[in-house]
């Protein structure tokens, strides 16, 4: 009786934090107190790189492997990546448990927005393709190049 209590309690805490669809037909980000800050670190490929971004909530960013290792986002910036790394189906994707990968010599991201984090290999032929998390891995890569 106590795990079906617990399992209760579980399944209403994580409903009360599901998206909603909107009006527009998009999905409600989660509700945070603070701005999140956002890391993005991409090893592998052919040369076997390293680099990582590492975005603050007030948008101030590191990239020490660039030729521009700092830098600030634009306010409006700002509010799109919050917005990204926000998304409720971010929590989904860091739960998922991939299959190995198909590929060779692709690249391997980790991604850290506030407190989830989510791996994935960027092979197209793998099942597990985590939309969300490329999302934001699209626009960090884009806003700090």
């Amino acid at each position: 009786m106590a795990m079906v209590r617990a399992g209760l309690a579980l399944l209403l805490l994580l409903t009360g934090c599901s998206s909603a669809p909107t009006p527009g037909g998009g999905t409600e980000t989660l509700p945070t107190k603070e701005p999140v800050t956002v890391m993005v670190a991409r090893t592998g490929g052919f040369a076997g790189v390293m680099d990582t971004i590492t975005i603050k909530g007030d948008g101030s960013w590191t990239h020490p492997t660039a030729l521009t290792v700092n830098g600030k986002l634009e306010p409006a910036q700002v509010t799109q990546l919050q917005k990204l790394a926000t998304d409720p189906r971010l929590v989904t994707e860091a739960a998922a448990t991939p299959a190995p990968t198909k590929c060779n010599d692709t690249f391997d991201y980790t991604v850290t927005a506030g407190a989830v984090t989510i791996s994935y290999t960027d092979c197209p032929s793998d099942v597990f393709q985590p939309v969300a998390t490329k999302q934001l891995v699209e626009f960090v890569q884009d806003v700090v190049s």
